[in-house]
């Protein structure tokens, strides 16, 4: 799972990179155009940070998330 994860960042900042064309905030810019995703992703965080202990499962739904967006 962990191996994923990292793969995801990587794929995640290959795609930021190659796909905003020099733009002023890429990452913004990537972001504005996956507002579904993200905002799932977003709330998955906000209730990583509420909980007292990360679990399998918690890992595993963020884990498809970012694989949502990263094949999005």
């Amino acid at each position: 799972m962990v191996d994923d994860l990292f793969n995801y960042q990587s794929i995640l900042a290959s795609r930021v990179i190659s796909e905003t064309n020099g733009a002023r905030d890429p990452v913004d810019v990537w972001l504005a155009s996956r507002t579904r995703v993200v905002e799932r992703i977003d709330q998955t965080m906000t209730d990583f940070r509420a909980a007292s202990t990360v679990d399998l499962a918690m890992l595993t739904v963020a884990s498809r998330q970012l694989r949502a967006l990263v094949e999005s």
